[in-house]
């Protein structure tokens, strides 16, 4: 199976002011909020994700779709450390998996995920790398 959607959950989010988000921009669009079924971890300035079989466990992040999926993902691969050339054992591996959208869809989506041991991160409960939006309304 393969898709021309990608979920990003970190440094590559729209606020997370990092030079690699342009790069996404330049070559896909974004579509969506949405969550993978996960535990996030912080790593060091970055996170890590890991898949969680907790129904209460959640990855929050956006959705994009990409106009030329084997050239980006070869890019955020590099960026990753998860290419052919990177040493190994890798950081993160690509891989598909469902996200769920706001309106209760799931579509099957590229995803980075933390692949070392996570004894000694700390978790991030929020499943937020930056902050939970707030609420709209008086406040």
């Amino acid at each position: 199976m393969t898709t021309k959607l990608l979920f990003v959950y970190g440094t590559l989010l729209r606020d997370a002011g990092h030079p690699m988000h342009q790069v996404l921009l330049g070559q896909s669009s974004f579509v969506s909020p949405g969550r993978l079924q996960g535990r996030l971890y912080a790593v060091q300035d970055y996170p890590g994700a890991v898949v969680s079989d907790r129904t209460d466990e959640w990855v929050h992040g956006e959705l994009y779709a990409m106009r030329d999926p084997l050239t980006l993902l070869k890019r955020l691969d590099l960026y990753e450390a998860c290419d052919v050339a990177s040493p190994q054992p890798h950081e993160y591996r690509r891989e598909i998996r469902p996200i769920l959208l706001p309106d209760g869809a799931y579509r099957p989506a590229w995803v980075y995920l933390y692949l070392r041991d996570t004894a000694r991160l700390q978790a991030i409960p929020s499943g937020y790398y930056l902050e939970p939006p707030r609420p709209a309304g008086p406040q």
